[in-house]
């Protein structure tokens, strides 16, 4: 176990300030990020700050519960890394299906409407292809900035794989989600425009969305019902893909 006032990093025990919990908590999360240079620069950024708080309680400058409530802190932020896409930042996949969890389990209680938006670009593996996975990297961070920019602040945004995203629509009939993505879904090629000028590609990138509206069903359990959402709003974009592209599918 380490000295006060010894240089330190996350992956060993501090007297005072840390414990077997913290440590497994990194060792999970770097195993989980190893890959992520996003993640290991700010694992940098906490190695630091827990190796600052070392010194500050040498110096009798901060209190037990201050160390503790530093540690949640930075524990909390690890959470959230685990479950943020490091290239869209928002949501990744593991993240989105625990709030949609959340938000279903909220539909139940109160009897609140609750849909789902499954968005997929159009012509984006074309683009990637022939213009290179950077140029294909940022167009995903504009979209991503796009509908982040749109939505509300209740609404959850997670990316579910490649270029496909998921909107959760908490309060939102199927109607009112069809009504909103396809507003988005005509705003978004004016988005786009200004970055896509930069390169010789013909076809307009645009999205395909499928929308549902979650069934709230007391003979399933809240899993069930997610992966039904999620299935039948993926559904309704494999339908809108094949109606042409560029369009915004419900159950009607």
């Amino acid at each position: 176990m380490s000295e006060v006032g010894q240089s330190i990093n996350p992956d060993q025990e501090i007297q005072g300030i840390s414990s077997k919990q913290t440590k497994e908590h990194f060792q999970a999360i770097t195993e989980k990020h190893k890959a992520d240079p996003f993640f290991l620069e700010r694992k940098k950024i906490r190695s630091k700050q827990i190796e600052n708080l070392t010194h500050q309680l040498q110096e009798g400058s901060l209190t037990q519960g201050d160390i503790n409530d530093i540690l949640s802190s930075i524990m909390a932020e690890g959470d959230t890394l685990i479950e943020t896409d490091p290239l869209m930042e928002i949501k990744n996949r593991r993240g989105l299906e625990q709030e949609l969890e959340k938000a279903i389990a909220h539909a139940q209680r109160t009897g609140e409407p609750l849909s789902i938006a499954f968005a997929d670009l159009d012509h984006f593996k074309l683009f990637n292809d022939t213009q290179g996975h950077d140029a294909g990297d940022n167009v995903l961070r504009v979209w991503a900035g796009f509908l982040k920019s749109e939505l509300r602040k209740e609404d959850s945004l997670g990316r579910y794989g490649g270029e496909e995203v998921v909107v959760i629509l908490p309060g939102t009939t199927e109607d009112g989600g069809v009504a909103l993505l396809d507003r988005l879904r005509e705003k978004m090629p004016i988005v786009i425009k200004d970055y896509l000028s930069e390169f010789q590609f013909e076809q307009d990138i645009t999205m395909s969305v499928g929308v549902y509206q979650v069934e709230l069903d007391s003979t399933k359990n809240i899993e069930e019902m997610r992966d039904q959402a999620i299935k039948t709003a993926d559904t309704r974009v494999y339908e809108a893909k094949t109606g042409g592209r560029n369009r915004v599918v419900g159950g009607k």
